[in-house]
């Protein structure tokens, strides 16, 4: 009895901390979903952004991607820091010990391995630059620069954590979530929509404009 009550509680616990990560992912596909909906979707959306109010945009965008990096660096802290439990995916590995499957240790160990590695230059981001602002790092950023935080290295990092959280619940269940399908009401690209859409009306009310007065000229 005793070792199935600890099967019991270590699953609970599983099934509670994939919860949580799970919400996190979730929102972070959002974040990420609207990043690239808006700076990375073609020149020409960079544009009209650019055109309609390109500081409002620019803030928008570096609050996006810093609000990422810091969530990639925070999912894969250490299960403890400072005497703090910490909610990262190595707690998954905690929660599963008590589990004694083996396959299922292997498969999160790998996973989390890897994307301990794939997130090393966003943790690096997050403590010198984001959360803390690191002196030397700072003085030195010329010709000591961080390691570059690129879209190539968010979407490998969240295309692992996708795979990551669907070993987890595709254990137990016939279940994926699609993080990457993320659907939101009103996002970048509708954002974009009214953007264009109240570019072209000003652009008609001027053509229209132009038009009278030429009209009028024309008449008198």
């Amino acid at each position: 009895m005793p070792c199935l009550t600890q099967h019991y509680l270590s699953y609970r616990s599983l099934v509670d901390l994939y919860t949580e990560l799970d919400n996190e992912v979730s929102w972070l596909h959002a974040k990420y979903a609207i990043f690239h909906q808006l700076y990375a979707t073609s020149e020409e959306r960079i544009a009209l952004l650019s055109d309609t109010a390109p500081s409002f945009f620019r803030i928008i965008h570096n609050v996006l991607i810093d609000d990422i990096v810091l969530t990639l660096g925070r999912l894969t802290d250490p299960p403890e820091s400072r005497a703090q439990r910490n909610l990262c995916v190595r707690q998954l590995l905690v929660a599963a010990q008590g589990l004694s499957d083996n396959s299922l240790l292997q498969a999160l160990t790998t996973g989390i391995d890897k994307l301990d590695e794939a997130c090393a230059p966003f943790r690096v981001a997050r403590n010198k630059r984001i959360a803390h602002a690191d002196l030397e790092t700072t003085l030195a950023r010329a010709s000591r620069p961080l390691p570059p935080v690129t879209l190539e290295g968010i979407e490998k990092s969240l295309a692992l954590l996708r795979s990551l959280l669907n070993q987890v619940i595709g254990h137990f269940e016939s279940a994926e979530t699609a993080y990457e399908h993320v659907i939101l009401r009103g996002d970048g690209d509708t954002v974009a929509f009214y953007l264009q859409a109240a570019r072209d009306h000003e652009k008609a009310k001027r053509e229209a404009a132009l038009a009278a007065l030429k009209s009028r000229k024309a008449g008198a």
